[in-house]
């Protein structure tokens, strides 16, 4: 089993820095990829989902990256308001002077761009890139509004909600020194929020059970139509059957 896990990194990695070699003599631009999100929570199988998506070729999928991407949505909110609120403001003795001139939208794609260059960093010949994160239910997260910044930052982008069933999220070692009745219930509220996300916006969201797929892969299949994947059970099963090891945080 550890010699799977060995060859299975190996070769993704090898694969990731082929790409990345090359990378260097274009510039990454956000209209040049299409791009995926998992949004999920904490032991809900969605490190799996990552590397079903990144085992195909033209995907380059990253792991979690402490919800770096919801500061930047902050940054957005507070110029979009600042010019929906003070665009009167026009002239120079007005404590608000200039903000009629602010450009949200072209902001939030400057954004998407420098989050793309400096913390997704894909090869230029990928053509699905994106990342997993866990950190889109907590109770300070505008989970609606943020997911619609990302929609309107990155083009092209879809959205893969992740879930699981709690009583296997509550018994996780992620969880156990928390009261389960109030992890059950923020589970249900976020598994709610994912699933009005989707309703709203079919065209673009899938949401996936992990108890359902590992069972049957062609649970899984929703997701590959959305993502322009080709389904390959033979590939599904490869990665599916490579136990996972979670990383750790560097000691400094």
């Amino acid at each position: 089993m550890i010699c799977a896990v060995r060859n299975l990194n190996k070769r993704m990695y090898s694969l990731s820095k082929k790409r990345l070699s090359r990378k260097n003599n274009g510039i990454l631009s956000i209209n040049n990829f299409e791009f995926v999100f998992i949004v999920t929570y904490g032991r809900s199988g969605s490190t799996l989902i990552q590397n079903i998506i990144g085992s195909n070729g033209g995907c380059f999928i990253r792991g979690e990256n402490y919800n770096a991407l919801y500061g930047l949505f902050q940054s957005y909110k507070a110029v979009r308001s600042a010019k929906r609120e003070f665009s009167g403001n026009t002239l120079p003795s007005q404590p608000w002077y200039g903000a009629d001139e602010f450009k949200p939208h072209r902001y939030a794609r400057k954004l998407a761009t420098l989050f793309l260059r400096e913390v997704l960093r894909p090869p230029m010949d990928a053509r699905l890139v994106g990342f997993k994160e866990i950190r889109y239910f907590g109770s300070r997260v505008e989970t609606e509004a943020f997911l619609d910044f990302i929609t309107l930052a990155f083009p092209n982008s879809r959205i893969i909600f992740n879930k699981r069933t709690g009583s296997d999220v509550v018994n996780s070692a992620w969880y156990q020194k928390r009261d389960p009745e109030k992890v059950l219930k923020w589970m249900r509220n976020s598994d709610a929020k994912m699933h009005a996300y989707a309703e709203k916006h079919p065209d673009r969201c899938v949401v996936l059970n992990y108890d359902e797929y590992t069972r049957d892969h062609e649970c899984l299949r929703p997701m590959f139509d959305l993502l322009k994947i080709p389904f390959d059970r033979e590939a599904i099963d490869a990665v599916m059957s490579v136990k996972l090891i979670h990383g750790k945080p560097a000691r400094r």
